[in-house]
């Protein structure tokens, strides 16, 4: 054989014979399992299927099949894999004392992965832990909840231990309740989070998932749930993907193994030519399936070196080609048989049999691929060795063999279920109406069960099946609606585009055009929006005003806040259509329409129209009025300085919204408390900012946050916290849009402020002004924090030259806008006895809102004033009033500079740290809730964790409080603000 250059081996030094092989002694957590002999690891052998076992029954272990005769001896597959079998044995001996994790292997095909799960799964059997395991497949049905089912169905009889609500969300999920409520997939997360946490209470729960990256989607999103959120119950979840991409919990990389543990492997399956060996070390470039499989090409005096080596060895193009030699060998009657297994996909043995016999086929002639190592079969199910072996299979097979499969498959689990539906699309050849049909049924039920992205796909498939160009164009619009729902928009965008393509007439349609106003709200467009909303209305007010109605509320919602100034002229071209239906038909209308004046200054009909509002959650009820009327109405109360309205809105609709667990309904609810809360509770805004954020990008919402995330950023910027501030900043400085930045700039301008920076700030706003220009017509009113940056900076002129826009918009609006003209007045004054008379101003029109924080720092910039002006008595009561009410607002950032002021002022100062300083945000959430009387199951409903979870975090609160329970933690909130201001939640 012709020799190699060292050169072609990327990171591996060559080496003429075999080294000396380091015998290093197996991880400790080996040494009670049954099998674990002089070093060996467990036997592995499981069938690579989807399953459920309960491990830890000795009735049933976690065994591999019986190899047969002519297979190769059994190797050890988890050389040089100590560092991961440590690591996850750790997992596992954490999970034997009631402490759970989630890991996500992640390797390329062949690396190790499959056979480090199994060896975990098979050691927590044996010390007693459930054991329960899925598995993705490539050629697997699309159902929606598939694993998610895998790994519940196990507990069904817990259900009722979860609460109402998560119980019908997982039974709903799991095909147990034909019932028509649509499903919200964190309901199911949440439910599937409480399940195994109430099973861990009797044994620990190890979740064991192969091929994530195969599982379906809407499992996959609840499983990364699950790996967040894992740590305080009695469950792991250990899992293995392809791809970095798709993990759930911390990702573990697999990298390829050195030669020392490769050389192993190949002088256990009989290569002891150093040259035969170091021309396989050398191609597998460290995976060891791929190691093992060219071994295997060899022959028998080729591994031995009593024959020199074939000129070259040859590599596969995928690693799936490792599996076709063996597939070569079989002849017709089994690769039909082999095609069942393939096609099949769930490891249903009773399946399986019923399909072969609807072939004319039987158990018997899967024995040639079992003899290969191909499959394994067991009493209860059949699958294949490998997911690469599956891949290989169901490719190598004809379309023919693959159409037969799936028909008898069909038949043998019922055509009409889910599964036989979509076997029945495996077998499908050209157009089938009636099949279509029951394509797009199964579709609109998964998007019923909140799975929209499945209900996409089912949609998409069931077009590619009817000969009706119309048909396929409504289900293509259906698959795009859907797909907006799921967060793929540039899918949508081909699919709606598609539909169009199919069918020209419906290109105006009017759901089409619905598809069109989501798709811009989605990807920020707002002009867009108003564009495509405008040009609906033209074609269709004549023909569906009503929906033309609904379409034109879509479109002005999301530009209340995105882009005021667009907004009133759509909403009044809605109103002249909606004036004149029904009452109880117009209620959403009406009350856009009076945020709509309010835009426009009409401050009475604004009134008069949003008060509705009442009507509107008595028709349409909490759930379903909730995320309008927190887009809407709570704003315009907000804006309008009415916040007591405004809470009472939320207060009657955000209970509702949390019992159903609808998230959806929820994020909107939140980003509208965080806005409202914001001037007199800055704890709790920031709490329900962070909850807002983090539920959207949880449930592919990301789009409905910007007032989450705008508040967000000022209330992190108030309360000092340089990092959270930063991370919200960059976020909104990747939405690319001017009013996204327009806050960013605000925030970061705010926080220079707090840590007395004022060039920097001076520099921040500068930068605002570049993006927007002289005139400000966002709803950001950042001009105070401006002007106090240039004063403070030595620019008194320039700040002198923002009075007018002050001026004006104290003119058109409240007290607040009053009380920031004043405080800006007193910073301009030309001595303190003038500047006095503006800051008292100010603080008299901020004494009439509910914004303590701009109290407080009128109240701080007074007593800064007074102390340089060498009135220190003076100083001291102002800032002692600012310490005040910044303790009450959270304001930690205002707090700290107001104690430096007081002290160079000659005051006493306080520095004992308040509860929000000694408590991170979710366990100050925690005390605050369990203070106001809510029990552990109660809170964990409320901030979407388990009742352990709450209960260690109430743990933790009672030793930093210094408390010994929940009484003791009452009676202290009785006489601390911090946990007696309770954020409405």
């Amino acid at each position: 054989m012709p020799s190699r250059s060292c050169s072609t081996r990327r990171s591996r030094r060559c080496s003429p014979s075999p080294a000396p092989v380091p015998t290093s002694p197996p991880p400790r957590w080996w040494s009670t399992c049954p099998t674990a002999s002089r070093g060996a690891a467990p036997t592995q052998g499981r069938c690579a299927r989807p399953s459920s076992v309960g491990a830890g029954d000795a009735s049933r272990p976690i065994a591999p099949a019986v190899p047969s005769p002519s297979r190769q001896p059994a190797l050890h597959p988890l050389l040089g894999r100590d560092r991961e079998l440590e690591l996850l044995g750790g997992m596992v001996e954490r999970l034997a004392v009631g402490t759970g994790g989630a890991k996500t292997l992640v390797g390329e095909a062949g690396s190790g992965k499959s056979s480090l799960l199994n060896t975990v799964a098979s050691r927590a059997g044996r010390t007693g832990v459930q054991v329960v395991r899925a598995s993705g497949a490539e050629a697997q049905p699309d159902l929606p909840w598939a694993a998610v089912a895998e790994i519940c169905l196990p507990f069904e009889h817990r259900l009722e231990e979860v609460g109402a609500v998560r119980a019908q969300a997982l039974r709903g999920a799991l095909a147990l309740d034909s019932s028509a409520v649509p499903i919200d997939g964190l309901a199911v997360a949440l439910g599937m989070l409480s399940l195994l946490s109430e099973a861990g209470t009797d044994r620990p729960v190890l979740l064991v998932v192969d091929d994530l990256q195969w599982i379906d989607a809407e499992s996959r999103g609840v499983l990364a749930f699950l790996g967040r959120r894992l740590g305080d119950d009695p469950v792991a979840l250990v899992a293995a993907s392809r791809t970095g991409d798709v993990v759930a919990g911390e990702p573990v990389p697999l990298d390829g193994l050195a030669d020392a543990p490769l050389r192993e492997v190949l002088i256990a399956a009989g290569v002891r030519s150093p040259v035969a060996q170091s021309a396989i070390l050398e191609l597998a470039d460290g995976n060891p399936l791929l190691a093992r499989r060219l071994a295997d090409g060899l022959q028998p005096d080729e591994r031995s070196g009593s024959r020199p080596l074939p000129a070259t060895l040859r590599v596969p193009d995928e690693v799936a080609d490792l599996y076709r030699g063996p597939l070569s060998q079989l002849d017709e009657v089994a690769r039909r048989a082999l095609a069942v297994v393939a096609a099949d996909a769930t490891g249903d043995l009773t399946a399986v049999t019923g399909a072969l016999g609807a072939l004319a086929l039987g158990p018997a002639d899967l024995e040639p691929a079992e003899e290969l190592g191909l499959i394994e079969i067991d009493a209860a199910a059949i699958g294949f060795v490998h997911p690469l072996a599956r891949t290989a299979a169901y490719q190598s097979l004809s379309a023919p063999v693959r159409r037969a499969a799936h028909a008898a498959l069909a038949d043998a689990v019922g055509r009409s279920t889910p599964n036989g539906i979509l076997h029945r699309v495996g077998a499908s050849v050209g157009v089938d109406a009636e099949l279509a049909a029951d394509v797009a049924t199964l579709g609109h039920d998964s998007a019923r069960r909140g799975a929209p992205l499945t209900a996409a796909s089912q949609l998409v498939q069931a077009a590619s099946l009817t000969g009706s160009a119309p048909d396929a164009a409504d289900l293509l619009i259906a698959a795009a609606r859907a797909a907006v729902a799921a967060g793929e928009v540039p899918w949508a965008a081909e699919l709606l585009g598609k539909a169009r393509t199919l069918d020209a007439a419906r290109a105006d349609a009017l759901d089409a055009r619905l598809v069109d106003v989501r798709l811009a709200v989605s990807r920020g467009d707002l002009i867009g929006t108003r564009r495509v909303a405008e040009e609906a209305a033209a074609a269709h007010d004549a023909s569906d005003p009503a929906g033309v109605v609904e379409l034109l509320v879509e479109a002005a919602r999301p530009m209340l806040v995105g882009a005021p100034a667009e907004a009133p002229q759509l909403i009044e071209r809605m109103w002249a259509l909606a004036s004149s239906m029904d009452r109880h038909d117009r209620g959403r209308a009406e009350v856009l329409y009076g945020c709509g004046r309010f835009l426009q200054g009409d401050a009475d009909a604004a009134a008069t129209h949003v008060a509705r509002w009442r009507d509107l959650v008595e028709v349409e009820g909490p759930v379903a009025a909730g995320p309008f009327l927190a887009e809407t109405a709570v704003l315009y109360y907000g804006y309008s300085y009415e916040v007591a309205e405004a809470l009472a809105i939320l207060d009657a609709v955000e209970p509702a919204i949390r019992a159903s667990c609808a998230t959806g309904a929820l994020v909107p609810v939140l980003c509208a408390r965080s806005f409202l809360v914001y001037g007199f509770d800055l704890r709790s805004c920031v709490a329900a900012g962070r909850d807002a954020v983090a539920l959207s990008a949880e449930t592919g919402q990301a789009g409905l946050t910007a007032v989450a995330e705008r508040t967000l950023a000022i209330a992190a910027a108030t309360v000092g916290d340089e990092p959270l501030t930063n991370q919200v900043v960059e976020l909104l400085l990747t939405r690319g849009d001017e009013g996204s930045e327009v806050w960013a700039r605000a925030a970061l301008g705010r926080l220079l402020l707090v840590q007395d920076r004022p060039e920097s700030a001076v520099d921040q706003f500068r930068l605002l002004r570049d993006r927007i220009g002289p005139v400000n017509t966002s709803l950001a009113q950042f001009e105070a924090d401006e002007a106090e940056a240039l004063v403070r900076a030595g620019q008194p002129e320039a700040a002198r030259a923002l009075l007018p826009a002050l001026e004006a918009d104290a003119a058109a609006r409240g007290a607040w806008s009053r009380g920031q003209l004043q405080r800006v007045l007193a910073l301009l004054a030309p001595d303190i006895d003038a500047a006095s008379v503006h800051f008292a101003a100010a603080r008299d029109e901020f004494a009439t809102t509910d914004n303590k924080v701009a109290l407080g720092i009128t109240e701080l910039t007074w007593g800064e004033w007074l102390r340089r002006a060498k009135r220190r008595a003076e100083a001291r009561r102002h800032l002692e009033r600012a310490l005040e009410v910044f303790g009450l607002a959270g304001a930690v950032g205002f707090r700290r500079r107001a104690e430096e002021e007081l002290a160079a002022a000659g005051g006493s100062v306080d520095r004992s740290r308040p509860a929000d300083e000694v408590l991170n945000p979710t366990e100050l959430h925690v005390a605050r809730l369990a203070s106001g009387g809510l029990t552990n199951r109660d809170i964990a409903g409320q901030l979407f964790i388990s009742p352990r979870t709450v209960e260690n975090h109430l743990g933790a609160v009672y030793r930093k409080l210094g408390v010994a329970n929940r009484s003791a933690l009452a009676a202290r909130a009785m006489t601390d603000p911090v946990l007696r201001a309770v954020a409405r939640t």
